[in-house]
């Protein structure tokens, strides 16, 4: 085939033709970028006008007294909340503080652990904390927590009722209590600062570990390095792992935690609005090598949900007891210059396998429940007789059943 020889005039043209279409390209392009942020930048000035007229009526006709500084910090709690995103809140500079302390597992509170029952509408006390205001005004694990400071939580919601309870050392915040017996108290409680220990371990028959994970915040991962070689200088021949009622905390800690239970490869990947993968650590040849279970219920959040989701997925534990919230969503803790913050939902989870858990949650190999009115007294439960950690001893000491011999011929 032969190929038609094009003259120098002809070649200029064409090129001059095709760089003009380039520049049309990138002139519609530019424009197209810029109209864009004309529009965005026209839907942003017209919100703050809507805010600029609102403000300064109120402060022109409002009649009674008010602080604007509160006002500001409702109006933004009420813009993340029109989000519709639960896991996201607005944070006052002092709840902020409080945040970033327990994020290092140290709480101004009253001392206590709780799940959010959203269908009842209630706070569920799962742990106690010593020497703090909880203990001492005699709360215990199953207790409720129906209003805060005047609200109900089934009216307000999670994040709104926990912002009310969080607070500086040495305030008072009265709160309605309702016990087991349904019967309901009013208490004035005192927020003390506590430091929580967020891995107990304990021997079980059959040299069974029993390893219980409150939160994967930080330290978490010290703490079960620790206490977990103990285990396994002990002679444990199996271990448990008990994540209900574990509301997650930090994929870095909660990585390294699984990095000491997997065999080489990816533990979880994470990704931000624009589908950019921003973090996706590997965990190394060196695992632990022992029949595992993993134990999860409705209240298992976030990291436990992955922490549950990685070892099923590489085959590592079996996973017993209920599905799982289905929290796939991370959040950035983000401050402002006024020491107030944002806890926004800036990233998407995903397990080894690359699935998002988000508002699927982990089916478990082995269901089994426990009833209503125990779920969130797990901690209070002896595991021996723990109906859902009793299914995951078996579990492991089916691993550890060493098979008969063929007979002989």
């Amino acid at each position: 085939m032969f190929k038609k020889r094009v003259s120098w005039g002809t070649a200029i043209i064409l090129m001059l033709m095709a760089a003009a279409v380039a520049v049309s390209i990138t002139i519609f392009v530019c424009m197209e970028n810029l109209n864009s942020q004309l529009a965005s930048q026209s839907d942003r000035e017209k919100a703050f006008a809507k805010f600029s007229e609102v403000e300064a009526y109120v402060r022109n006709n409002f009649v009674g007294e008010y602080d604007p500084d509160v006002a500001l910090d409702q109006a933004m709690k009420g813009y993340i909340a029109g989000l519709g995103d639960k896991w996201s809140s607005y944070l006052t500079a002092e709840e902020f503080q409080t945040l970033k302390a327990s994020l290092n597992n140290q709480y101004t509170g009253l001392g206590v652990s709780v799940i959010y029952d959203e269908e009842e509408g209630v706070l569920i006390i799962t742990q106690v904390h010593a020497d703090s205001a909880a203990e001492d005004d005699g709360i215990e694990i199953g207790d409720k927590i129906v209003e805060v400071e005047g609200l109900q939580v089934k009216d307000v919601g999670y994040s709104a009722i926990v912002d009310k309870i969080k607070g500086e050392a040495g305030t008072f915040v009265s709160l309605v209590i309702e016990d087991s017996r349904g019967q309901k108290r009013e208490l004035s409680l005192e927020r003390r600062l506590t430091t929580q220990e967020v891995v107990s371990t304990r021997m079980l028959e059959n040299q069974i570990g029993y390893v219980r994970i409150e939160n994967f915040d930080t330290g978490a991962d010290k703490e079960f390095t620790d206490k977990v070689q103990n285990l396994l200088e002990a002679g444990a021949k199996a271990l448990v792992f008990d994540v209900r009622n574990n509301n997650g905390g930090i994929d870095t800690v909660m990585s390294s935690i699984l990095d000491e239970l997997l065999p080489q490869g990816l533990i979880i990947s994470i990704r931000d609005k624009e589908g950019n993968e921003k973090y996706a650590p590997q965990s190394d040849a060196e695992e632990i090598s022992l029949p595992m279970a993993v134990v999860v219920n409705r209240y298992s959040y976030s990291a436990a949900e992955f922490f549950a989701a990685a070892l099923q997925e590489y085959d590592k534990a079996v996973v017993v007891g209920e599905a799982t919230t289905g929290k796939g969503y991370a959040q950035s803790t983000i401050p402002l210059t006024d020491g107030s913050g944002r806890y926004l939902s800036t990233n998407t989870y995903f397990t080894p396998s690359g699935k998002s858990l988000a508002d699927v949650g982990i089916t478990p190999d082995v269901e089994c429940l426990l009833p209503d009115d125990v779920a969130a007294d797990t901690t209070g439960l002896d595991p021996a007789a723990d109906k859902q950690i009793a299914e995951a001893i078996r579990v492991v000491m089916e691993g550890l059943a060493v098979p008969s011999e063929e007979p002989a011929a």
